[in-house]
């Protein structure tokens, strides 16, 4: 399987995204809870990305780069976003990635 996006720290590296997760600090997650700089979304992918668990509503953002063949480089800044991110669904075209 190949990741339709990644989540980048510049000190720690990258965590991919192969499929919507709830909780990305939870037992068996990827560990990239709060830890987000920047997210890479490939061609035909898009995300959904929250400052909450469990996909809560506060704090939402999508990026959708389902129309492009190129990738997709996003920087995470401001206070509401930059190491925030919680959870995260993954897309490819309107199919989410479960």
């Amino acid at each position: 399987a190949f990741p339709g996006a990644y989540i980048i720290n510049s000190g720690i590296g990258s965590f991919p995204i192969y499929k919507s997760t709830p909780d990305l600090e939870s037992y068996g997650s990827i560990g990239a809870s709060n830890k987000n700089e920047y997210l890479i979304v490939m061609p035909g992918y898009k995300i959904t990305v929250y400052t909450d668990t469990n996909y809560g509503t506060t704090n939402v953002k999508t990026i959708d780069n389902t129309t492009s063949s190129n990738i997709y480089h996003v920087a995470t800044t401001g206070a509401t976003w930059a190491n925030k991110i919680s959870s995260i669904k993954l897309y490819y075209g309107s199919t989410e990635i479960n």
